[in-house]
């Protein structure tokens, strides 16, 4: 998991090594009480799917735990059937959901359930992100594909997003995320979010 050589630290100049000129923000939205975390800070190297949930959680229970705790419990609540190494590979995307869905469940968040959608552009796309985000919901995306380096086989928590026009029209959407290589927002260009890629995020339970 390399850091990519584009991560946008900021739109502006973003836009200016991309030729993206006269950028006007015509909409935006977050989801507000969402604390970034450096997955240098807690447990192994490749833990970037595990702080992305802790991260989840400890902004549902209203950060009433030290995130160590969450950490380390989101952890110990991994069954070995769904393959995680943090120190070899991280967490198979296919069981993201799994691991979500029993910290929910531990963590007294049955009214919630994981959910998540697979491939871009066919079983989610910005729209989807978009309606999430502006219900108070935080957005975990798996980027597998090959993206030229673009957090390449990364977990990151999407928190926001940013709509730009350009002066002759064209649209460019930012999604705002913790990258969990830095506790401060970092931007995603969603045009480089490769089809090889998944969505988890939590739904009211039915139960």
């Amino acid at each position: 998991m390399r850091k990519p050589m584009n991560k946008i630290k900021t739109p502006h100049f973003y836009f200016k090594a991309i030729g993206f000129k006269s950028a006007k923000l015509v909409q935006f939205g977050n989801v507000e009480l969402v604390k970034g975390h450096n997955q240098e800070d807690y447990g192994e190297k490749n833990d970037c799917t595990i702080i992305s949930i802790a991260t989840l959680i400890e902004y549902l229970i209203e950060r009433t735990e030290d995130f160590e705790i969450i950490y380390k419990t989101v952890v110990a609540n991994i069954n070995p059937k769904w393959l995680y190494s943090g120190d070899v590979y991280g967490t198979i995307p296919l069981f993201i959901n799994c691991i979500l869905n029993r910290n929910l469940q531990y963590f007294g968040l049955e009214e919630f359930k994981s959910k998540h959608n697979y491939i871009k552009s066919l079983g989610y796309d910005n729209q989807n992100i978009i309606k999430l985000l502006d219900n108070g919901v935080p957005v975990i995306i798996n980027l597998s594909g090959n993206n030229k380096d673009y957090y390449k086989n990364h977990t990151v928590l999407i928190i926001g997003y940013l709509i730009y026009k350009d002066q002759y029209g064209a649209k460019k959407i930012l999604m705002k995320v913790y990258d969990n290589w830095s506790s401060k927002v970092r931007y995603l260009d969603y045009n480089c979010i490769p089809k090889i890629s998944s969505i988890n995020y939590i739904t009211k339970s039915n139960k």
